[in-house]
């Protein structure tokens, strides 16, 4: 039995534990990384040794992993997964890549090209960590422009700022809603005037001024598109968002779309992207801001 503390190992020992395993047998798995039994063998003794931890039970046609050997394939399994994500980072530090980006997307830009897009950045970059934040309007502006960070998504901007960039998303499509029991609904041609005598619920937050999207003196603040959504559901006021968000409620008749003068019944929104003009963009910068915004010079 052995008894001594575990001592030093390698990664490689691992990946031959690993390639034992999912091969099936020692000669399997030198035939898949082309070396001899042999070497494959005193590999697993090794490592058997240095954890000072049987892993195979020897006794039948093909070794068998023990329980102890089991829970160490686990753990060996994860290891390496982190090895390789060290590795990753080694080699875009090496390459000038950053490691980490910061993404301030308000959900009233977003559009179903939006996830794929971060779907493709995960496979392009597999060892980049992504912080996704979803501030709201003027937010977004605001972290962008104080470093919190490099890109942002919004809804066109109303003002212009000396020290942004910003290009043409795309466009999101828009609806006016509220509860089918909302004195509004059924109404054709609703002015603003009227919009107005009925409370608002604006996907904003309370510490911003007063925005161009406020309507309505009488106004609930909502943090997210989300929330907007299941007040307006309640009864609580009518809400602008964006189609997809409110596809599901007006699908179940939870929710109808107000008629007003302002705009079609769905309408489309510009969106846009912002950056820092002192940016400095590097090979993820670059290849995301082509993909959200095309190519950009």
């Amino acid at each position: 039995m052995m008894s001594k503390l575990a001592g030093h190992y390698t990664l490689e020992q691992l990946r031959v534990l690993i390639a034992a395993v999912d091969s099936g047998s020692f000669s399997a798995a030198a035939r898949k990384l082309g070396r001899a039994q042999s070497a494959i063998s005193h590999q697993i003794q090794n490592l058997e040794l240095d954890l000072n931890v049987v892993l195979f039970e020897r006794s039948g046609r093909y070794p068998q992993l023990t329980a102890a050997g089991r829970a160490i394939l686990d753990e060996a399994r994860f290891l390496l997964l982190r090895a390789d994500h060290l590795s990753g980072i080694a080699a875009s530090l090496q390459a000038k890549q950053r490691t980490r980006l910061v993404i301030a997307a308000d959900e009233m830009a977003l559009d179903g090209s939006f996830d794929k897009t971060m779907l493709h950045l995960s496979q392009r970059f597999p060892t980049l960590s992504v912080d996704l934040v979803h501030p709201v309007l003027e937010e977004v502006a605001a972290m962008v422009r104080n470093g919190e960070a490099q890109v942002g998504l919004t809804v066109q901007m109303s003002q212009v700022y000396d020290d942004l960039a910003f290009a043409r998303h795309g466009m999101t499509q828009m609806v006016c809603v509220a509860d089918p029991e909302h004195p509004l609904v059924g109404l054709s041609a609703i002015e603003v005037s009227t919009l107005s005598r009925y409370r608002q619920v604006l996907v904003s937050v309370r510490r911003q001024q007063a925005s161009h999207w406020q309507l309505s003196p009488s106004c609930w603040h909502a943090g997210n598109i989300w929330s907007a959504v299941e007040l307006a559901k309640m009864g609580v006021g009518w809400t602008s968002v964006p189609e997809y968000a409110a596809r599901a409620a007006l699908a179940q008749g939870k929710l109808k779309i107000l008629h007003t003068t302002m705009e079609a019944p769905v309408w489309e929104q510009a969106t846009d992207l912002i950056w820092r003009f002192d940016l400095q963009r590097d090979e993820v910068l670059k290849w995301l801001m082509g993909k959200l915004a095309g190519v950009i010079h």
